[in-house]
């Protein structure tokens, strides 16, 4: 059972919330401005994220000065729009996210308590988020400490989230998560716009089925979808929303110049959505190229198509992501030493482990069958469809997401051998999360091929089973969330809360700038990292600690001594009666217990994350 009050928000979490729901209408209208009016509400959020990144990292890389300016002029720019007839959104607007965000109620009642989990959340992408909101300007090398392992890393889900914190009196941990599934919800509504009967105006509020329909899509019925990615801090989220949105406008764009028709908007929002996908992460420029590559060929195939034309629209299309690629790595360069990941010099490049790392992928394929079966299915579609129809939505979808699945494999074989050691490199490290970042796309080609033959055939009349779906997938978007709390809640996963008791523990007994050595018996490097990243980064904040971790030293805390600490952490008390830390102090040249914190019981059905280690907390491996 999950306990009550790991469901209830603090004010801060609540406002946290609130700020990142404010800050989506925000880039809503503001996409709506710089689109003018085109596309539909879910797009015009992306369109809008990616214009407001692009003006706030030219803002970033050309001065220290706080990016509350630019941020705050996002906000009146959304304001001017909200009010301006013409400009503001339609009453079908409206209701479309109203129904949605309606429908995703229990999702957000579930996850407004959610705090940051996983390593990779504490070594760059909440550090970095804090880093703007205590700065209001990017980090570098001769500028103010950053906590970050990474801090060089692309920012625009952190300068999304700085939009909706700048106000606020801390960073509220859960914002990036929170941030995360809005993008998810609002992927919903275009999947909802998917499922709209014959005929069906692609710009009306879809109905309480179709959004129920398409949030159960984007997270359910999602073969990539895993809580502990989705639903965390992480980038893959928006990696893999960017994708689905921008093979859907690259489909629309090659359709439109097939038929000969206007592309409503779809050049100018796939030109702002790009930028939002080269600034995600590392690997976005990589995923971009396979979506550019794929829309070139395409429109390369198709003798409908005015070549000259589409590959130059497609090519102008890339500039300002292009520029923003490059004026982020211009910035890197100049700023930081390190601060990234990097690839390992040629001669470390090691090729002999390319068949243990195939191996590797083929082990990762057979064990998500269901993912690489939803593959396999997109690829025989393609193969069928296209020597029966030609070139269509359906078939341009399929199509860039076979082209997209080679381009990102190739890529990720080269990074393994070339960045990832013998080690990562030859067991194929993280592999199918690299994969779910196609995830969304792939189930919008098969949506949409499912939904064009279902409407290819004959009307038939509508039984009484049939009519059972419309309630039955709204009970079930109602009621699944509830049913899959504690997946959804990853971070209530042992031993992640004796980690967050530990860390209020210690942040009462010290205050800022102390000196303290820690001792974590056992541990594998992430307890002691989520440890310090929830007392530097999590309320209440205890900034510029100088830890010095003794885990791994020979010595241990009379190492500690030796380097002149007389205060330390132990996290697991050898010898105790219970599971539990202590504060230690010296005392005469010998250290002694000051304070002890007993650690919180634990039920032995609980369920344990194997990112964390059980040891330093007094618990054997699970």
């Amino acid at each position: 059972m999950v306990p009550l009050s790991a469901l209830l928000p603090s004010w801060l979490e609540l406002a946290g919330l609130c700020g990142v729901l404010v800050a989506g209408l925000v880039l809503m209208l503001c996409g709506r401005a710089f689109v003018r009016c085109r596309g539909t509400p879910e797009l015009q959020l992306m369109a809008g994220w990616g214009g407001y990144a692009l003006a706030l990292t030219l803002w970033g890389v050309a001065t220290t000065r706080t990016m509350a300016i630019p941020a705050t002029a996002a906000i009146l720019l959304a304001g001017i729009v909200a009010v301006l007839p013409g400009w503001r959104p339609k009453r079908a607007d409206w209701l479309g996210i109203g129904r949605v965000m309606a429908l995703s109620l229990p999702i957000w009642a579930i996850m407004a308590a959610v705090k940051p989990a996983l390593p990779d959340t504490f070594t760059n992408f909440l550090p970095n988020a804090v880093y703007l909101f205590d700065h209001g300007f990017f980090p570098a090398d001769d500028r103010a400490h950053a906590f970050a392992t990474w801090p060089a890393f692309p920012y625009n889900v952190q300068l999304a989230t700085y939009l909706a914190s700048f106000p606020l009196p801390q960073f509220p941990p859960g914002a990036l998560t929170h941030f995360n599934i809005l993008l998810q919800v609002m992927t919903g509504l275009l999947f909802a716009r998917q499922l709209r009967p014959r005929g069906g105006d692609p710009a009306a509020a879809p109905s309480w089925t179709a959004c129920a329909g398409g949030l159960l899509l984007v997270t359910l019925l999602n073969p990539g979808f895993v809580p502990r990615i989705d639903f965390t801090s992480y980038a893959e989220p928006a990696l893999t929303v960017m994708v689905a949105i921008l093979g859907w406008l690259a489909a629309e764009l090659l359709g439109a110049a097939a038929e000969g028709r206007k592309s409503k908007g779809a050049l100018g929002l796939f030109t702002l959505i790009l930028v939002v996908l080269v600034g995600i992460k590392q690997v976005g420029i990589v995923l971009a190229f396979g979506l550019g590559l794929g829309a070139m060929i395409l429109a390369l195939a198709d003798r409908r198509i005015d070549r000259r034309a589409a590959v130059t629209g497609l090519a102008l299309a890339a500039v300002p992501a292009l520029a923003l690629y490059g004026l982020w790595r211009g910035y890197v360069m100049t700023h930081f030493v390190s601060g990234e990941l990097k690839l390992l010099p040629p001669e470390h490049w090691q090729f002999e482990i390319l068949p243990g790392t195939i191996a590797s992928i083929v082990e990762a394929i057979w064990e998500k069958p269901v993912y690489f079966g939803a593959m396999l299915a997109v690829i025989a579609l393609a193969i069928v469809l296209c020597r029966r129809e030609g070139l269509t939505q359906r078939t341009r979808l399929l199509l860039l997401t076979i082209v997209l699945f080679a381009v990102y494999n190739a890529f990720l074989l080269l990074i393994y051998v070339i960045h990832m050691g013998a080690v990562a490199g030859e067991a194929a490290h993280s592999y199918f999360r690299y994969m779910t970042h196609l995830s969304l796309l792939m189930t919008l080609a098969l949506t949409i091929t499912v939904r064009t033959w279902w409407l290819e055939r004959p009307a038939r009349r509508v039984t009484a089973a049939w009519r059972l779906i419309p309630p039955l997938a709204i009970a079930l978007i109602l009621l699944a969330p509830v049913g899959f709390l504690k997946r959804l809640r990853f971070d209530l996963q042992m031993p992640q809360p004796l980690l967050w008791e530990l860390a209020r523990n210690i942040a009462g007994a010290v205050k800022d700038g102390d000196r303290i050595a820690l001792l974590m018996p056992g541990d594998n490097g992430s307890d002691s990292l989520m440890l310090r990243a929830a007392l530097e980064l999590v309320p209440p904040r205890r900034r510029n600690l100088e830890i010095f971790d003794v885990s791994s030293v020979p010595g241990g805390l009379e190492a500690a001594a030796a380097h002149g600490y007389d205060r330390a952490i132990v996290s697991c008390v050898e010898g105790a009666a219970a599971p539990e830390a202590a504060l230690m102090v010296q005392d005469g040249g010998t250290w002694r217990i000051e304070t002890v914190w007993p650690h919180a019981p634990v039920r032995g059905k609980e369920r344990w994350t194997g990112v964390l280690s059980a040891a330093p907390l007094c618990h054997a491996e699970r």
